[in-house]
């Protein structure tokens, strides 16, 4: 069995691996106390996974646009730099 402060130092194809095989007995029995710990763990972890996931893409999404709005807001005109 593998403990919940040992996930941490579980690669995530291992936690996926354990994840679905906590199902899997969820399917046939009730899990224990710990067993439903660890599931709640690993849920956790690849809710935050996906989080963060989708703000990385959200980032490179807005650096994208700040780069390709760069030269418009930043011309000549517009560095501060006034007679």
């Amino acid at each position: 069995m593998v403990t919940a402060t040992s996930t941490r130092q579980m690669p995530v194809a291992d936690q996926l691996r354990r994840a679905a095989e906590l199902d899997a007995l969820r399917l046939q029995r009730a899990l224990t106390a710990s067993e439903q710990a660890e599931a709640d763990n690993l849920a956790d972890r690849a809710y935050h996974r996906a989080w963060r996931a989708m703000q990385r893409d959200h980032g490179a999404q807005l650096a994208a646009r700040l780069v390709a709005q760069a030269p418009r807001t930043l011309g000549p005109w517009n560095t501060g730099n006034a007679a």
